[in-house]
C-alpha cells in the first residue's frame, strides 16, 4: 500500500546541512496500523509528511497504491492526494464554520453535490459519534470531540490511506482512548490502512499492528508492536521501551545476579519461582513485576535477583536460558 524507497531528506542553511531523513525504506501493508515511534526531532512529522508528498524528498521514491506519486505531475499529484486522509495535533478545524461545514469543505472543494454532501457528512458524523451536533462549531467542543471531527473530515474524501500525525499528544488520557478506539475501529470497518507517527508508546501498544523506530533520521528497527515492547534489538529502542515501562535500575550494591525476565504469552505460565528455588537452591527476589496487554498478547516484565552459591546461581541461569523465557543480566556476575 505505502512504500517508502531510499528516501533521504536534507536541509541546507547557510553552510550547514542537516540530515533529516537518511535512506528511509519502508513498506506498510494494506489495511493495516503501522506507528512511526521516536523522540522529538527524530524525523517522524517529515516522514509523514513526505507520504502525502507536502514535503519532497530530496531523493527516493514515495509509492502510494501502487502508484509513484514523486513522478506525477502537480495535477495529478492533487488528484491522487485525495486518496490519502490526514489528521494533525492541533485538528486545524475552521473556527468560523459549523462541524458539518468543516467536513463538508472537501467535498465542496470537489465541487460535489448538496444531496452528495448531505447524505456523506451525516453518514461520517454518525461514524465518529456526532451525529448531534451538526450545527456547532469548534468552540463549543472539547479537545477529543474536536479530533473526531477532524477524522471525519479527513475521511470525506473516501481515503484509502489515513495519515495521523500525533493525533493523541494534546488529549487528556479519557480522550486519547476515545480516538484511539475510533481508529481501530475505522481501520477495521473501512478497511483503511493508517499510519500514525506518535512519541507515546501507550499509543502504539493499544493499536499498532507494526512499529518502526525512528532515531536521528534514520529507521533503526522495524517489527510487530509485541516484539518491540519484549524484544527490542537497538540501544535507541530498549531505552525508549525502559524509560515508558518504569523498568527497576538495579544498585551497585545488589547481591547475586540482578535478571529481567520476559514472558510472552502462555510462558507466563511455567512455575519458574518454584523450579529454582526447589531445584536449584537459589533465593529468588522480585524486584519488579508488570503485565502488559499488546494487542491481544500479554507480556510479562520480572525484575528479579538471584543469590545464592555461584555454581546454583549459574545452573539456574542456564536452565532459564534453556526456556521460552527471554533473561537478560542486569548486574552481577558468576
Amino acid at each position: 500500500m505505502i512504500s517508502l524507497r531510499h528516501i533521504n531528506k536534507l536541509y541546507h542553511t547557510g553552510k550547514s546541512t542537516l540530515v533529516a531523513l537518511d535512506d528511509i525504506n519502508l513498506t506498510i501493508r494494506k489495511n493495516e496500523i503501522f506507528g512511526i515511534l521516536g523522540k522529538s526531532g527524530a524525523g517522524k512529522s517529515t516522514l509523514l509528511r513526505i507520504v502525502n508528498l507536502l514535503e519532497r524528498p530530496t531523493s527516493g521514491e514515495v509509492i502510494v497504491d501502487n502508484i509513484s506519486l514523486t513522478t506525477l505531475s502537480s495535477r495529478a499529484l492533487r488528484m491522487h492526494r485525495q486518496k490519502i486522509g490526514m489528521i494533525f495535533q492541533h485538528f486545524n478545524l475552521l473556527e468560523s464554520r459549523s462541524l458539518f461545514d468543516n467536513v463538508a469543505l472537501p467535498l465542496e472543494i470537489q465541487s460535489c453535490s448538496k444531496d452528495v454532501i448531505d447524505k456523506k457528512v451525516s453518514t461520517l458524523l454518525e461514524l465518529v459519534g456526532l451525529a448531534d451536533k451538526h450545527h456547532h462549531f469548534p468552540s463549543e467542543l472539547s479537545g477529543g470531540q474536536k479530533q473526531r471531527v477532524g477524522i471525519a473530515r479527513a475521511l470525506a474524501s473516501h481515503p484509502a490511506v489515513l495519515l495521523c500525525d500525533e493525533a493523541t499528544s494534546a488529549l487528556d488520557t479519557e480522550s486519547t482512548q476515545s480516538i484511539l478506539n475510533l481508529l481501530k475501529k475505522i481501520n477495521r470497518e473501512l478497511g483503511l490502512t493508517i499510519l500514525l507517527i506518535t512519541h507515546e508508546l501507550e499509543v502504539v501498544k493499544q493499536v499498532c499492528d507494526r512499529v518502526g523506530v525512528l532515531h536521528h533520521g534514520r529507521l533503526i528497527e522495524e517489527d510487530a508492536t509485541v516484539n518491540i515492547f519484549a524484544r527490542p534489538k537497538q540501544l535507541a529502542t530498549q531505552q525508549l521501551v525502559q524509560q515508558a515501562l518504569h523498568f527497576y535500575s538495579p544498585n551497585a550494591t545488589d547481591e547475586g545476579l540482578t535478571l529481567k525476565l520476559t514472558f510472552i504469552g502462555d510462558e507466563s505460565e511455567i512455575p519458574l519461582i518454584s523450579i529454582l528455588v526447589k531445584q536449584f537452591d537459589v533465593t529468588m527476589n522480585i524486584r519488579q513485576a508488570l503485565i502488559e496487554k499488546i494487542q491481544d498478547t500479554t507480556v510479562g516484565f520480572t525484575i528479579c535477583q538471584l543469590t545464592g552459591a555461584p555454581l546454583a546461581i549459574q545452573q539456574a541461569l542456564q536452565f532459564i536460558q534453556s526456556t521460552a523465557i527471554q533473561v537478560e543480566v542486569l548486574h552481577g556476575a558468576i
